[in-house]
């Protein structure tokens, strides 16, 4: 490869990492990831009772995710973007697998079967790209997000594909 080429390359790759983390002190803070638990937040069950301020909120989530300009419109998305998304959808569910604070009950005493986990997984797969977009219209904009962490979840959980099947429609 060239050097122009590789060069190229790095300098979208700053771009993406850039976009995706910022530094707070000597760490660095997922943005991507905290805009989804973010989203995952604004279920409805929280209490600001102000519409246009939590759309507001929303659509800013999505803004980050890359999925839409301040205004709400989706935007395209490049391949790099996609990845990024996949890498998102992968990072979530693999914490929400590794934790024993997600994956159990009663504040942690109680261990769920997997199972139960896969199904708690599907349901915030759910909140994040159909619930909560669909209170403003949304879900189109979200749709490469959902795309992403389904085809995540199907791949990345053991029966994944049928653990899909039986709980993408479970109520949240």
């Amino acid at each position: 490869m060239k050097l122009d080429v590789l060069l190229e390359k790095y300098k979208d790759r700053m771009h993406m990492f850039d976009r995706r983390y910022e530094k707070n002190g000597d760490e660095y803070a997922d943005k991507f990831l905290r805009s989804l638990m973010m989203l995952l937040s604004e279920d409805g069950s929280s209490g600001f009772p102000f519409p246009r301020l939590k759309r507001k909120r929303i659509v800013g989530y999505l803004e980050v995710l890359g999925l839409c300009d301040k205004d709400g419109i989706k935007q395209e998305l490049s391949s790099d973007m996609l990845e990024e998304l996949d890498d998102l959808s992968l990072t979530y569910i693999t914490s929400c697998l590794s934790s024993k604070t997600y994956g159990s009950t009663f504040f942690g005493m109680i261990p769920m079967q997997d199972e139960g986990i896969a199904r708690r997984i599907a349901q915030d797969i759910n909140i994040i790209t159909l619930r909560v977009p669909r209170m403003f219209d949304l879900t189109d904009v979200a749709e490469p997000l959902r795309k992403s962490m389904i085809n995540t979840y199907k791949s990345r959980i053991e029966n994944g594909v049928y653990l899909w099947e039986k709980f993408k429609t479970v109520e949240y």
